[in-house]
């Protein structure tokens, strides 16, 4: 694919230079606070209305004692309103564990990569629910999804935490933070992972309007242990399982928390694919390809038999992977996927792989209303190679231009989330809207960009009078 540019890619500069800028926004988030106007620069467009969602890590220590990767980090929702004054709110989401921990006056439990500090409390992996991934709205309610634990409802007005649930039982083991939304059903559909000595997949619907159900169950391979995310098409749901595998006796124990204890088993065993009928969750298809890895994925869709699937692949796991047992601000910040397409024969049970860009990119998204159909355009930060994201890209799927643009030099964008025109006509009608931080003044603010016109860089931005730890990913409510 031929990319284009804008002129407010990064200015020159050597990539330790761009590192410690982007590290500087990896520190505890400075003050909590309800909805505060917001300064802002540019020309705000005016048929933007409604509320951004954001979750990410917002504390990276406690009592002093610091966390060993910022994403443990106990969770940050951030809000911000448009429409008229814009205005922006954000609190630390206040979880059971976090407020034990601060009554105590220690830290008290084990999460991703850090241990407990007491080896007593480091046994049987007692984990953390730092609610710190992804925002969910469902139903005018607000959640903080972390893969690792159940839902965090919050309240999307004040964004007080209102506590853990399980939906009246329905959910069982730990709900995934990435839930995918099939507009044509208009439902969104996740799954949780139950662990023992059978690790089992459970399926949820999430119907607009309508209470959760639990749609089936399917077994997993023994080399499960990380399922970050998976993707859905019209009629389908699409798992690609890697094959990792905890190393159990280590974690059980306490002398290694749950990610420095996976293990990759590439070579012993390949990526197991899973294809599920929402309609017949029962008649679901498994199969065993070769291995690879990948964290999110952009969209899919059917054509003939087959499942035409986008994601971002990482080529090398054991970099990406052993990037978990090192503080990020402290070493080299790199981005290491790359977009591919997978077309799934699920009769056949093969896959075949095809890279559709070469640049190093993540946090992959489509506009709303072409989730689980075929999309022209897709969405992706990118990097220069061995960097931290720098830049915004728009991926042509029919032609093979990428257009990209950045935001300034030491101004780093989060996932950007596209936010259609109410009146759109076009799948690229609509904005994009990306948390960034300025490492130059240390503050975050609002980039938003006219998705049609990239390359013009942001039109408007909304700044906030401090810095907000880098979000996660993000979600928009029009209400």
């Amino acid at each position: 694919m031929n990319t284009a540019t804008s002129t407010e890619h990064q200015a020159l500069q050597s990539t330790a230079e761009i590192v410690t800028a982007y590290q500087r926004g990896l520190r505890d988030l400075p003050r909590e606070h309800g909805f505060e106007p917001l300064a802002v620069d540019g020309d705000m467009p005016r048929d933007l209305q409604g509320t951004l969602y954001l979750n990410g890590p917002g504390l990276f220590s406690l009592f002093g004692r610091p966390y060993q990767h910022w994403f443990d980090g106990d969770g940050a929702m951030t809000a911000v309103k448009f429409g008229g004054q814009v205005s922006g709110a954000v609190r630390l989401v206040q979880s059971r564990q976090l407020k034990q921990e601060r009554a105590a006056g220690r830290q008290l439990y084990t999460s991703g990569s850090t241990l407990a500090p007491q080896w007593h409390r480091r046994l049987g992996v007692r984990m953390k629910n730092v609610a710190n991934t992804k925002p969910l709205l469902w139903n005018e309610r607000l959640f903080a999804l972390y893969e690792a634990a159940l839902p965090t409802e919050m309240d999307p007005a004040t964004l007080e935490t209102l506590g853990e649930t399980d939906e009246g039982g329905l959910v069982k083991g730990f709900f995934c933070a990435h839930f995918h939304e099939v507009p044509s059903r208009r439902a969104f559909y996740n799954f949780s992972i139950q662990r023992g000595r059978q690790n089992m997949l459970h399926l949820y619907e999430m119907p607009a309007g309508g209470a959760m159900r639990r749609m089936g169950s399917v077994p997993l391979p023994k080399s499960s242990a990380m399922i970050h995310d998976f993707i859905v098409t019209a009629n389908h749901l699409v798992f690609f399982v890697p094959p990792i595998r905890f190393n159990l006796m280590p974690m059980l124990l306490g002398t290694k928390a749950p990610l420095q204890a996976m293990q990759w088993r590439g070579a012993q065993e390949g990526t197991t694919v899973i294809v599920v009928p929402i309609d017949a969750p029962q008649d679901y298809k498994r199969f065993e390809v070769e291995p690879f890895f990948q964290y999110h994925f952009m969209n899919a869709h059917e054509q003939g038999g087959e499942i035409v699937v986008d994601f971002i692949r990482v080529m090398d796991f054991e970099t990406a992977f052993n990037s978990h047992n090192k503080e990020e601000r402290g070493g080299n910040a790199a981005t290491l996927g790359r977009l591919y397409r997978a077309v799934v024969q699920p009769q056949q049970g093969t896959v075949r792989m095809e890279q559709r860009w070469d640049q190093p990119c993540e946090f992959p998204q489509v506009a709303p209303r072409i989730q689980a159909a075929s999309q022209r355009f897709g969405y992706v930060l990118t990097a220069k190679e061995g960097q931290p994201q720098t830049a915004v890209a728009k991926v042509d799927f029919e032609t093979g231009q990428v257009e990209t643009t950045g935001l300034g030099a030491n101004r780093f964008p989060g996932e950007a989330v596209f936010v259609p025109r109410a009146d759109a006509a076009n799948e690229d009608d609509g904005y994009l809207l990306a948390m960034a931080y300025d490492g130059e003044v240390d503050r975050s603010f609002i980039a938003v960009m006219n998705a049609r016109d990239l390359g013009r860089g942001a039109v408007a931005r909304a700044w906030f009078d401090h810095h907000i730890p880098r979000p996660l990913h993000g979600s928009w409510s029009g209400a």
